[in-house]
């Protein structure tokens, strides 16, 4: 069969484009093998009908670096590769927030390269990583993802903070983590907050792009070293601080020519932005993240909290306890309020017999405290400064039985 014999017999019989059989789809295919040509999750039968996720026949090679800094030191690198990704992670980054592919013609298609940049971000014991990622100011809140703040081993907070895209999507963020994240190239660094989301957005670009007749000036250290190919986006920085990157005042940039992007200064060196002309079908990443409050839950609580609802039905025992404090509660000369600690019907069955127990352990401790002095002598002035206060005083033995059986 041709090439596109094969697309419309396997489309025709509804088989997965993996392991070509039938009953489930690509997504749910279990099997370990891949194409050979590029690794991603389709059989290399029918490679040639998917296009590459690096312009080539090989996968990035980012995974694993290690990047030098200008000082000559070594960071690891958690940038990833693209035969990582399966279509099952393809279809989750298309649930992250603001994220959203739009299809487009052939050959009318132009590629917007968005800010990206390789920064250093510390983990939970100060390490320093190198991670990838987006600096947008159309975002009112950073993101993670779990993946990076799994390695990075961050504390985690508790939160419920709803993110809206485009379109009014929504999706929320459970957690939120803080930490420092600084230039590799500059001396600089900040402390940001980010949510915690399972995917940041899809890969950036989306494929390959050719710069081999780009003038970018040899001397130009770059924010993002592999801008031009696609790789996964770990962090997303929001407007908070997008524009404390700038370098200076007047900001400074270079054109790359007609039709090319530019180049903009910033502490992370010289991010590569706007737009180039190409000829793929590339899907268009339209990034935008808000934390709205959400009017109607918040009216929804001051209302709970304002009404006066009727008291719930009790149970006995919480009617019970309410009693008990009712008739034990007093109040002393000082202004003290003292009630009495209530005591479960079946107290003495459920207390058992516990005074042989507790009297071994004191046995125990007045051998220990005989083999030290020192301590002997702290615990008996401590003991002998509660009798003194009136926190305790000596129950007979007559007394105590009576208490037990009360």
């Amino acid at each position: 069969m041709t090439l596109k014999e094969k697309l419309q017999f396997v489309n025709s019989k509804r088989l997965c484009s993996n392991c070509l059989k039938s009953g489930h789809w690509v997504r749910e295919c279990s099997s370990k093998f891949s194409c050979r040509d590029c690794g991603k999750k389709h059989n290399s039968l029918i490679h040639p009908g998917f296009p590459l996720s690096n312009g080539g026949g090989s996968s990035s090679q980012s995974s694993g670096k290690s990047m030098k800094k200008a000082d000559g030191k070594v960071l690891s690198s958690n940038l990833v590769t693209n035969d990582e990704e399966s279509e099952q992670e393809d279809a989750e980054q298309r649930e992250a927030v603001g994220t959203y592919n739009v299809g487009t013609k052939r050959g009318t298609t132009s590629s917007v390269f968005l800010s990206t940049v390789v920064l250093v971000v510390r983990d939970q014991n100060g390490g320093k990583h190198l991670a990838r990622a987006l600096l947008d100011n159309g975002s009112q809140v950073s993101i993670m993802s779990e993946r990076l703040c799994q390695i990075l081993s961050l504390k985690r907070r508790a939160v419920n903070v709803p993110i809206c895209g485009i379109e009014q999507a929504e999706t929320r963020a459970r957690f939120l983590v803080k930490t420092a994240i600084s230039s590799r190239i500059k001396d600089f660094s900040i402390g940001v907050e980010f949510l915690i989301l399972q995917k940041v957005t899809s890969e950036l670009p989306s494929v390959h792009v050719s710069t081999a007749h780009w003038n970018i000036p040899g001397d130009t250290q770059l924010a993002d070293p592999e801008f031009n190919t696609s790789s996964r986006i770990d962090l997303l920085i929001g407007a908070e601080h997008f524009y404390r990157f700038l370098s200076e005042r007047e900001v400074k940039r270079i054109s790359l020519g007609t039709g090319l992007p530019v180049l903009i200064d910033t502490v992370f060196r010289w991010i590569v932005t706007g737009k180039v002309s190409d000829t793929y079908n590339n899907p268009v990443s339209c990034l935008i993240s808000a934390a709205p409050d959400n009017l109607e839950i918040l009216l929804q609580k001051f209302w709970e909290i304002e009404s006066n609802e009727d008291q719930p039905a009790w149970s006995k025992e919480e009617r019970d306890c309410e009693e008990h404090f009712v008739k034990t509660v007093s109040r002393t000369e000082e202004g003290r309020y003292v009630v009495h600690l209530p005591k479960h019907v079946n107290f003495a069955q459920m207390l058992g017999d516990s005074r042989a127990m507790a009297l071994t352990r004191f046995l125990r401790l007045e051998k220990q405290l005989e083999r030290t002095l020192e301590m002997r002598k702290q615990y008996n002035t401590f003991m002998q400064e509660y009798l003194d206060l009136g926190h305790m005083r000596e129950v007979r033995e007559d007394e105590l039985r009576g208490r037990i059986m009360r």
